[in-house]
This record gives structure tokens, sequence and C-alpha cells, in this order.
């Protein structure tokens, strides 16, 4: 009997071996890129974010994320002048689908978006409008990481935005580093 267990105990310990990670867990991401907002007054803006995570394994990785954008747009007769920052703090994941060194993604992040905007007119009515706000939010996204290099699309949904700051919505193009995480 002790000679099965031990032989069972030997398999496990085999298998155990056979299936570890062939990635470092840790790394950080470091990404740039462009925001397209979806509401009517903001038309673009820059991207910048860092993300260190964790991978569990090989294709699943817990992160953390903080993403800060500026987001900007005039009106068409030029007399309106919308401006937004946004800074973004969010719990993620990803799932990548090989473990090749091409490797498409596919992930969520929750968390929360400190917004602040201001709306500028060129009028001596003083219509012009400050406001700010914390709101709940997430953001699914997709993408690829060849080696160290990374790719991706990523749409922040901000919910419970008040009508004075707009849809604070935006898609990002982002394209970064990962420092770490490498093969073994």
């Amino acid at each position: 009997m002790k000679k099965l267990l031990f032989a069972i105990a030997a398999l496990v310990f085999i298998n155990v071996a056979s299936n570890a990670q062939e990635f470092k867990p840790f790394s950080v991401g470091i990404d740039f890129g462009y925001g397209i907002p979806t509401g009517e007054t903001l038309q673009g803006g820059i991207i910048f974010a860092v993300e260190p995570a964790y991978k569990f394994s090989d294709q699943v990785e817990a992160s953390l994320k903080y993403e800060g954008a500026l987001l900007a747009g005039v009106s068409a007769d030029g007399t309106t002048a919308d401006v937004s920052a946004i800074g973004s703090w969010l719990v993620g994941g990803k799932y990548y689908f090989n473990t090749n060194d091409f490797r498409p993604y596919g992930g969520l992040g929750l968390g929360i978006y400190n917004i602040g905007t201001a709306t500028i007119t060129d009028s001596s009515t003083g219509d012009d409008v400050v406001a700010g706000g914390t709101k709940f939010g997430f953001a699914p996204r997709v993408g690829f990481q060849y080696k160290h290099i990374r790719l991706g699309a990523e749409y922040n949904t901000v919910l419970g935005v008040d009508e004075a700051l707009g849809s604070q919505n935006y898609l990002s193009i982002k394209f970064g580093v990962v420092i770490g995480g490498g093969r073994y």
C-alpha cells in the first residue's frame, strides 16, 4: 500500500512539474495611445497607462492599472472648447488565448474614474462650466502581445455621469511595452 501511495504521489509531482509556468509571473506594462470619445463635444486626446500585473498561470493574469486620459474638442463654429481629464484605477484580468510569442488576449477591468471637465466659451456671457466627480466604470479590452510589445483596444464606460459632465466614455487604442513577464 505504501508503494502505491508513493507511486501516486510521484505521478502527481511529475504532472505538476510538467505543467509549471513558462512565463515569469510579474510584469509591468507601460502604454501610450489615442482616445476616441463617444460624446458629441470631445473629439480626441492622448492616453497614458501603467499596469503592474501578476500571472496566475501562463494564460491568466490579474492587474492594477492606472490610466490618464486628456480629451479635448472644439465646436464647429470655434466658439466653444471642451477639455476633459480622466484618471482611472482599474482592477482587471486578462486571458491569453495561447502561449506562443504572438499572444492575443481579452480582458475586463473594473474600478473608479476621477473626472474633471471644463467648457470654455468665446463670449462675454460667462457660460464657462467646470465640473468633476468620481464615478464607477468598467473597461472590456482586446489586443495582442508579441514578446514584450503590446497593442490593444479598450472601451472605457463611465457609469452615472452627470449631464453637466457630458459623456465621458471613450475608446482607447494603445501601444506599449511590457517589462518582465517573459519566458524563463
